[in-house]
């Protein structure tokens, strides 16, 4: 950030570690950093240092916090996420236009994205046991630890999912265009008839 013509100001009588938070907070809230200088009555200079600081604060912070805290704290996260688009997901199914279904695949995608990513970063944190190589962990579900009934019961469940989705997006086969051949590069047009001749013999 470029330094400003503007007079250097004091900050307010605050305690550093509220100002350290103050900063964190609203550099997540995507607050300029001009606007947040501001509101700490700090000219640019000083607010560069005092971000340095704040970052080198929540640094510290993470490094002193245990790893099952850091897994807790993201789990939590992760499950806002997941909540939201579980919402998105039912909005979607009860939405009559079919434009509307690759958003919706789109949005089960990334929530069987984020439940991988859970367990993955669970047992890079140690939180979560590692199984052997075999352990298949496919839309966040560990098929090692199911049973066969429940593998059985899942399938049927996705097929079930993907069977409303195509229903109500799927375009009748007479309605389907068919694009130009492409013959390759000696631009035949009979190479294909040729090959099927040969397949004759």
């Amino acid at each position: 950030m470029a330094s400003t013509s503007k007079t250097t100001r004091k900050p307010r009588k605050r305690q550093e570690t509220d100002v350290y938070k103050l900063i964190y907070k609203r550099l997540c809230e995507g607050i300029p950093d001009e606007e947040i200088a501001d509101e700490l009555n700090v000219d640019d200079e000083q607010f560069e240092k005092l971000k340095l600081d704040a970052f080198k604060a929540k640094a510290l912070e993470y490094k002193q916090k245990p790893p099952e805290h850091t897994y807790v704290e993201y789990v939590i996260e992760q499950k806002k996420t997941l909540e939201m688009l579980n919402k998105l997901i039912r909005d979607l199914a009860e939405c009559d236009d079919p434009k509307v279904a690759p958003a919706r695949v789109s949005a089960m995608r990334t929530r069987a994205d984020i439940l991988d990513r859970m367990v993955s970063t669970g047992q890079t944190l140690g939180m979560v046991d590692k199984a052997a190589d075999v352990t298949k962990v496919v839309g966040g579900f560990v098929f090692e630890q199911l049973g066969r009934e429940d593998i059985k019961s899942l399938i049927f469940k996705e097929l079930e999912g993907l069977k409303r989705i195509v229903d109500t997006t799927a375009v009748p086969i007479e309605q389907v265009t068919v694009p130009p051949l492409h013959y390759g590069d000696s631009g035949d047009e009979n190479a294909v008839q040729h090959v099927a001749d040969d397949d004759d013999d």
